[in-house]
């Protein structure tokens, strides 16, 4: 495969942080603020190659409209429909729709360790040309 090829699997497999569920709509720097500006800055040296951070986004997109179809329904505003997981924790699996409640909130995980942790996570599986692989 060629390099964009990778590079575009890359920048899509670093788009969105493991901890995204937990900063999005808390964190000012949002999801793609912290660990994932600071991935690229390690992985692109902070900017993705010409052209492919528009596909990026495009692939979001869709994926995002695959997982969230959007039925219209009458009287409801788009923003009422915004998850706030750290609020009201709760899995749904993708194939049955069964629900699982963590019963309780998060509200209380600090972000900054978390999203340290996150970062150090995926910092370490960063391999870096020169660098030996067994």
């Amino acid at each position: 495969m060629s390099d964009v090829i990778w590079q575009a699997k890359l920048a899509a497999w670093t788009h969105d942080p493991p901890e995204k569920a937990m900063v999005l709509l808390r964190d000012r720097a949002g999801h793609e603020g912290g660990t994932v500006q600071a991935l690229r800055e390690i992985l692109f040296q902070g900017r993705l190659p010409d052209g492919l951070a528009a596909h990026v986004k495009r692939a979001d997109h869709w994926a995002a409209a695959a997982d969230r179809p959007q039925w219209p329904r009458e009287g409801t505003l788009p923003w009422l429909d915004q998850v706030r997981f750290y609020r009201h924790p709760v899995l749904i699996h993708p194939l049955s729709g069964e629900r699982f409640d963590l019963k309780g909130r998060l509200d209380d995980v600090e972000l900054e360790p978390l999203k340290e942790a996150s970062f150090a996570g995926l910092e370490s599986l960063v391999c870096k040309a020169g660098d030996a692989t067994d």
